[in-house]
């Protein structure tokens, strides 16, 4: 396993735990894109909407798949991840990922996930 599919797989996995453990694996001018939905650039922005997402959507997120892939590139790594998270208000929402990401000095400095839009959309309206 590359140094970039160890960061990968430890942000997949700090994710359960809440938002600061994958704060941490950020390069300060990172660029983090949920595709369709949010451009985030810099870790302060990042910070700001995990936090969010914590105290507003997800009461328990959890992975129901977890694939973490090397490539040919030692900078770079990919996920492919299935999720179940119990929001604020006791509704389910679960979701497909594929997400990639490139590392530099053993932090993220892009990462762009990849997923149902129409499933996270739903969910946010549960939450209203």
């Amino acid at each position: 396993m590359t140094t970039a599919a160890a960061i990968l797989r430890k942000f997949c996995t700090e994710i359960e735990k809440g938002p600061q453990g994958c704060i941490d694996l950020m390069a300060p001018d990172v660029s983090y894109t949920l595709i369709g939905f949010q451009q985030l650039n810099g870790k302060e922005e990042v910070r700001a909407a995990f936090e969010m997402s914590f105290q507003k959507m997800f009461k328990k997120f959890k992975w129901t798949r977890l694939d973490v892939y090397s490539t040919n590139d030692e900078s770079v790594a990919i996920a492919r991840n299935s999720s179940e998270v119990e929001l604020w208000g006791g509704h389910e929402y679960r979701n497909e990922y594929l997400i990639w990401c490139r590392v530099k000095d053993g932090l993220i400095v892009e990462q762009n996930e990849f997923l149902d839009g129409g499933k996270a959309t739903a969910a946010m309206a549960l939450l209203q």
